[in-house]
């Protein structure tokens, strides 16, 4: 990259935190609660409302019993060029995302890393001149549930994309904003030859299962079997936990393959439909620490890389 493509990139960068800062404002937030209460009324459905009250209850319940983690700051643009590091020039990269039943709408990357191949697994073809549709394969499909193929093919990248040295895993309401090269090196920097962000707002899967259970997220019954087995065996609290919305392999990592294999079969096991509460049970179990992943930062929603957009 020359310098100007580099300025160029840190300037895009900086205007995507500005707005991001301004999505995540009081007002902001304030505004959309509000939007989204007269949408449900107009369209006079209870249920709507409903839930958007519970879930507002629920978060205030649930900031009031944990009060100590709140959403920081993703790593400064000054902090992470002191990070920066390359994979080597003839690595192939494959940028992936799945979207099954409509539940997102697939976004262009603003800034298309050259040489890196986008695809989108999804149940209709999408309209894109830079994601590649690519058919869901079989053994996903056999599963005939839209959770389970979207965690399917976020935990195998190993089998969809064989030819490949790295594979970035990204949910369908993520926008790439800017150059990701990169951040894929952090996969080889961990233990686990994954990397991924810690979690926004807790390190503890018992105070995540408890949130899931009061905003109505998962199997609330099998989400509770799940945490009580992990509590007979030991797991401990304030372990630490990572958000799964950017996900980057190695992809010649047999460590990589073994953790994800396990990661699935343990997803599949508890049937909470909860995936980050059985990472952190499946890198204990392997003795491995939070730490020993592949950091890609604090916070995805204020990475500057990429935009979130709400579900």
């Amino acid at each position: 990259m020359t310098e100007l493509e580099y300025e160029l990139m840190k300037s895009l960068e900086e205007l995507n935190l500005k707005y991001i800062d301004l999505q995540n404002s009081k007002e902001m937030r304030v505004g959309r609660n509000v939007l989204s209460i007269k949408n449900a009324i107009k369209k006079v459905h209870l249920s709507d409302i409903l839930l958007i009250l519970k879930k507002r209850r629920g978060q205030k319940i649930i900031d009031a019993k944990y009060p100590g983690k709140k959403p920081g700051d993703n790593l400064r643009i000054e902090d992470r060029e002191k990070n920066i590091c390359h994979i080597r020039s003839d690595a192939r990269v494959a940028v992936y995302t799945c979207i099954v039943g409509g539940y997102d709408k697939l976004s262009d990357p603003i800034f298309a890393n050259d040489g890196y191949d986008f695809f989108v697994f999804s149940d209709k073809k999408v309209k894109s001149d830079i994601w590649k549709n690519r058919e869901i394969p079989q053994s996903a499909q056999k599963l005939k549930d839209k959770t389970l193929i979207n965690r399917y093919l976020k935990m195998h990248p190993f089998k969809v994309f064989p030819e490949y040295d790295y594979a970035i895993y990204i949910d369908g309401n993520v926008c790439v904003i800017s150059d990701i090269s990169p951040l894929i090196c952090a996969a080889d920097k961990g233990k686990t030859g994954f990397a991924m962000h810690q979690h926004v707002l807790r390190d503890c899967i018992y105070e995540e299962a408890e949130a899931c259970i009061l905003y109505g997220k998962g199997n609330p019954k099998k989400l509770g079997e799940q945490i009580n087995r992990y509590k007979q065996e030991g797991f401990p609290e304030k372990y630490g936990m990572l958000e799964a919305t950017v996900i980057i392999f190695n992809l010649k990592s047999q460590e990589c393959k073994k953790l994800m294999s396990e990661w699935w079969k343990e997803f599949l096991n508890s049937d909470s439909k909860r995936d980050q509460i059985a990472l952190p049970y499946i890198l204990w179990k392997n003795k491995y620490q939070i730490s020993d992943v592949g950091y890609l930062g604090n916070n995805v929603y204020k990475n500057p890389k990429f935009q979130v957009e709400s579900h």
